[in-house]
């Protein structure tokens, strides 16, 4: 609705526009003139003409927009073979960062090694800056101060949703891997962590914990050098919790993973180490 009502208001105001500076031959002038010598008639008209066309706009807009989420699946190969492939696990590393955005500085002086396919669990309280290290080790964020080496070809699951909510979750998986025709090796990847009947629905209509999982498993999917993880087990019950655990080690790979989580039980699941950014100002992770 906003779209459509946008496309309809910039027809509108480009022809205010065409009556201030009455430009020969265009709508505008033909409406000033009809306006001029009282031709009521013509009015109506091109009011008519200029209602009609907003209203097609907006349509036309819309019903591009509408389609443009199962065009991107067409595109997905190119896109995805555009894409440097990865050359082994990521070497992640801050030098004396200051974490933050702009001016802000969330964490200051830390320092971090984490070797090729190792994993790190950041297990801090909400507004700890988990968040922050993440993006800036996906190189998302540039730090506020100091030196960083980002993963090259990050796999993330956002603390935010970021599905495309009118296509099913093996739409959104499928996406990641090459588009439509790796659709039943998304699906395959899918029934490991929902029913089959959540898999074809558009994920809007899925529960939190249910696309919360399809995010997951989206992130797995794509080829990269880590796994980025910002709460990726919010929202899910024990049992789904441990399911998604098990699913995130059997397809892992052999990349380097950091998550974010407040289960502290996770760094056991996970085989991690276990860091806070609550704790001494620079440590290293062998």
């Amino acid at each position: 609705g906003v779209s459509r009502n946008v496309c309809g208001m910039a027809w509108k105001a480009a022809v205010a526009a065409e009556l201030i500076g009455s430009p020969v031959g265009s709508i505008g002038e033909r409406i000033y003139q009809a306006k001029v010598t009282l031709e009521t008639a013509d009015l109506l008209a091109w009011t008519a003409v200029i209602v009609a066309c907003s209203w097609a706009c907006g349509a036309a807009f819309v019903f591009l927009l509408e389609r443009s989420g199962r065009w991107t699946t067409l595109l997905a190969p190119h896109l995805a073979s555009a894409r440097p492939a990865p050359k082994g696990p990521a070497h992640l590393a801050l030098s004396d960062v200051s974490l933050g955005h702009g001016r802000s500085v969330v964490r200051a002086h830390l320092s971090l090694g984490l070797a090729d396919g190792r994993a790190l669990a950041c297990c801090d309280e909400s507004g700890a800056g988990k968040t922050t290290l993440l993006h800036t080790l996906a190189g998302l964020l540039p730090p506020v101060a100091g030196e960083v080496l980002p993963a090259q070809a990050p796999c993330v699951v956002f603390q935010e949703a970021r599905l495309i909510e009118d296509m099913g979750a093996v739409d959104n998986v499928a996406l990641v891997m090459g588009g439509a025709r790796l659709r039943p090796r998304a699906r395959a990847l899918l029934r490991d962590l929902l029913d089959e009947k959540c898999l074809d629905v558009p994920v809007r209509r899925l529960s939190g914990g249910e696309r919360r999982r399809v995010e997951l498993a989206r992130a797995v999917a794509a080829e990269g050098d880590a796994l980025l993880l910002d709460e990726p087990f919010s929202a899910l019950d024990e049992a789904s919790h441990l399911r998604a655990v098990s699913f995130l080690l059997e397809h892992r790979r052999g990349r380097t993973l950091v998550v974010a989580t407040h289960d502290r039980l996770d760094v056991e699941r996970l085989g991690a180490r276990e860091f806070s950014l609550g704790g001494p100002s620079s440590e290293h992770v062998a």
